[in-house]
């Protein structure tokens, strides 16, 4: 380790410890990450060739940062931020009642909205579920 890095980690009150060489188990919660972000990029790209991935970068960032942490009970973002951030989706959602004449799309954002609150519910919900049998286990 770097005479730079020592100090860094001083200054910020960490306590580096070094792991052997080649062994990805000695890191297991960075290697997980790693597995996760490889998984997930996977998912979005098809072909070896596949030049678009890019596209997809941001959206996949906003996935794993906002994803649950169950060691740290909070999303990464939150534990940077100390705030949790909205989606375009959520953002739109929040607004009051809609001032437009358009009566489908009124309808269309209703529905939109029942779905959503459904679906946070049920998640609340799954997360409540396993935080109980996880108490239990």
């Amino acid at each position: 380790m770097s005479d730079f890095f020592k100090a860094f980690s001083k200054l910020m009150g960490q306590r580096q410890r070094a792991t052997l060489a080649y062994r990805p188990d000695a890191n297991g919660a960075a290697e997980r990450m790693v597995q996760t972000v490889t998984r997930a990029i996977k998912m979005y790209i098809a072909d070896f060739d596949q030049r678009d991935w890019d596209e997809y970068a941001e959206r996949l960032t906003f996935a794993l940062n906002t994803s649950h942490d169950r060691t740290r009970n909070e999303t990464p973002f939150f534990l940077v931020h100390d705030w949790d951030p909205r989606s375009t989706l959520e953002a739109t959602l929040a607004v009051g009642n809609t001032s437009t004449r358009d009566a489908e799309a009124r309808r269309w954002r209703f529905r939109i909205q029942r779905h959503y609150k459904v679906a946070r519910a049920q998640a609340l919900s799954d997360t409540t579920r396993w935080q109980e049998h996880k108490h239990w286990s």
